[in-house]
This record gives structure tokens, sequence and C-alpha cells, in this order.
């Protein structure tokens, strides 16, 4: 109750000095608060993990303003937990990409409505995440990365189809983002858009070809796609064993099939796609 009774306090002296703006670091804004709300959540049994950005920028705001919405966050994702062993992280680290490259003094409203909205996907308040994130849309419509957190939540929810076009819009408005087309790519394969998917991964390919992980995508992609000699030629190229011989198994090529994923077993025994991939190669 005393612990209730000063955050209130605090809530409420914080509206007094809101409009003075100046440089603040927010791992110190966040730690203050997470100080205050210790005892309250120790007491609800909930784990509370600091996860800060050693290289946070300073940004130019209000303090006691900036520290009131970390309050409330905390409050929220603390409201109605106390019947559950529930983890609370709160994450500095989630700032720093959207600090990095914007000037210091222009850290805007939309970046705020994107914490609010990942704090509360983390908690599992799904559709209230989504009204955060529209709000940081709203306040940035241009900014790709609302976007693309926007299609993460849509795809925790499950709806892959607004997924699809949020990552649309990431691309449309960062089209040389690799990270785009690789998203797009993966969620067209959720959705069961296997062209979909293969375009977006080929395009992932062309701006980052040295990218394992792409490239595996890709192959992956061309086989599902019914591709498999296109899947073969590129699998060779990057040298990528498991897709080589999956590849060739789907073209009945079993016998060309083992020599790859014997040497996939070898160089990674613990992958067990490529052990079995092999057992069927041989059975063949």
């Amino acid at each position: 109750d005393r612990l209730d009774t000063l955050v209130s306090r605090l809530l409420y002296f914080s509206r007094a000095d809101s409009a003075e703006r100046r440089p603040v670091d927010l791992n110190v804004v966040v730690g203050e608060s997470l100080d205050l709300f210790h005892a309250k959540a120790i007491g609800q049994g909930v784990q509370m993990e600091r996860d800060r950005a050693p290289d946070l920028p300073l940004i130019s705001g209000a303090p006691n303003a900036l520290r009131q919405v970390m309050l409330n966050l905390l409050a929220n994702a603390l409201q109605g937990q106390e019947r559950y062993e529930v983890m609370l992280a709160v994450m500095t680290t989630a700032l720093s990409r959207y600090c990095d490259q914007r000037p210091t003094d222009d850290f805007s409203l939309s970046a705020f409505h994107c914490i609010h909205a990942i704090a509360l996907q983390h908690t599992n308040h799904l559709e209230e995440a989504l009204v955060a994130i529209d709000k940081a849309i709203e306040a940035d419509p241009e900014d790709a990365d609302v976007f693309r957190e926007k299609a993460c939540i849509s795809l925790w929810k499950g709806d892959t189809e607004m997924a699809l076009e949020c990552i649309r819009k990431a691309i449309e408005l960062d089209p040389k983002r690799v990270e785009g087309h690789r998203e797009a790519g993966a969620s067209a394969l959720l959705s069961g858009d296997v062209a979909q998917a293969t375009l977006q991964l080929g395009q992932a390919h062309e701006l980052a070809p040295k990218d394992a992980d792409i490239t595996r995508d890709l192959v992956d992609a061309l086989i599902q796609a019914k591709k498999c000699p296109d899947a073969q030629k590129l699998a060779e190229e990057a040298k990528q064993r498991v897709g080589l011989g999956l590849a060739l198994l789907c073209q009945g090529k079993a016998k060309e099939a083992v020599a790859p994923l014997e040497q996939a077993t070898t160089d990674a025994p613990e992958d067990a796609q490529a052990w079995l991939y092999l057992a069927q190669a041989r059975a063949k």
C-alpha cells in the first residue's frame, strides 16, 4: 500500500514539469522506475529482468514525463498478475534500433508507442499491442520499422494476412532493407504462398548473396515451389549440403543425395534434419 501511494504521488507530481525538456538517459529512467516497483513485484511473485543497451544515446525529453510512461507500463504489467508466476522483462535494448541514425532531439513519439507495443506483446496482450502499434504508425507513417513490428505482433496473433500486408508496406518504405524481404518470404511460407515466398527471398538473396541463412531459406522455398533444379544449383553454389541433398531427393536422385548428406552429418552431427534426409536417401 505504501508503494502504491508513492507511485501515485510520483505520477501526480510528474505532470508539473512534463514540459521541461533536456538530455535524458533512458537507462536511468528505466532503472529508477524498476527500483520503485521492485518490492511490489517480489510481493506478487514476479521476476523483473533488466536488459539495458550500454550504448543507448541521450534523448531530448522531459524526465518526469518519461518516468510516468515507464511507471504506467509497469503498473499495467503487474495489474491482475497476483495469482500467476510471471516474468516481466524491461528492455531498453529495444530502444537502440529506434535511436540508431536518428538525431537525439528528434526521438519520435512513434518510438514510445512502439516500445509500449513490444511490452504488451511480450506480456501476451496482443490486442492492446496492436492498438499501441497503430498509434506508432499514426505518429510516423514513414517508419518501416514500425510496420515490421506490427507484422511481428500480427504473426504472434496468427494473422498472417495482416503480417504480409505490413511487411509489404515496410518494403515499400525501405526497399533495400534485406530483413524486410526475408520476413516477407517467411510470412508468405507460413500462409502457404510459395510463389510470393520465392520472390521475396530471391530479392533478399540478390541484396545479400553471401548470407547463408537467406540462401538456405531460398533453397527451401524453391523446393516447396517444385523448382528443384534451381534449388540444386543454388545449394551447390552456396555449398548448402542439406539443401542440396533434399533437392536431389525431390528429383528422384537418391544415390546422388547420399554424399552431400553424409558430409552434412559429419560437419554438423547434431543436425537431425540432415540425418533424416540421409536415412531417406539410403532407403531408396
